[in-house]
């Protein structure tokens, strides 16, 4: 991954995949109504996340940590203020282009940089950043899915070390992971969210 001109130390995105996709719902009463998205951005880092301090009940099953592997496929979007008229839409056309290189930046050095409390911090603070770099927006929304890494105890091999802070070698977990979404408006308040 290049972060401002430079390649990042541990954080890594997929070159293949993603789509650049736009849904567009044209009414006579509301207007020309369209969201632009980025749809399977996979993306990698390997440190600089954590996820602790959360509530513990009966169905939690990942451990608290304050260092882990952060691995998701980013679907993101974003809901441009209503278009009265096609002349409006067309007119903007430059306004698209514009606003999904600086939502695949944002999510990217975001992604990379921000030291994440968890994957809920990190995605509301994607969604500010693009709110505050395309004023025209009203909403953006982020789909992260969670896609664990985990040290593999390698231990029964001639005692080699791979737990802790010995940990190099990870495998993904098979098991069901979570599906982290959040939406955050602009209004005639502040931000607000729903994560």
């Amino acid at each position: 991954m290049t972060i401002d001109g430079k390649p990042h130390p541990h954080s890594f995105v997929k070159n293949a995949g993603e789509t650049r996709n736009v849904e567009a719902t044209i009414s006579r009463k509301d207007g020309i109504s369209i969201t632009s998205s980025i749809v399977g951005l996979s993306v990698l880092k390997s440190t600089g996340s954590a996820f602790h301090g959360f509530v513990r009940d009966e169905y939690t099953t990942l451990p608290e940590t304050w260092d882990r592997i952060l691995s998701t496929d980013v679907d993101a979007g974003w809901t441009w203020k209503t278009f009265s008229t096609h002349e409006a839409v067309k007119a903007s056309v430059g306004k698209f282009d514009k606003a999904w290189e600086a939502a695949r930046d944002i999510t990217l050095k975001r992604f990379a940089t921000d030291d994440s409390a968890s994957v809920q911090a990190t995605m509301y603070k994607m969604s500010e950043d693009i709110l505050a770099a395309v004023p025209e927006t009203e909403t953006v929304t982020y789909a992260l899915p969670n896609k664990h890494y985990f040290e593999l105890d390698l231990s029964w091999h001639k005692g080699i070390k791979n737990t802790g802070t010995d940990a190099e070698v990870y495998v993904p977990q098979s098991g069901p992971n979570g599906l982290i979404k959040c939406s955050v408006s602009r209004g005639d308040q502040p931000i607000k969210s729903k994560l």
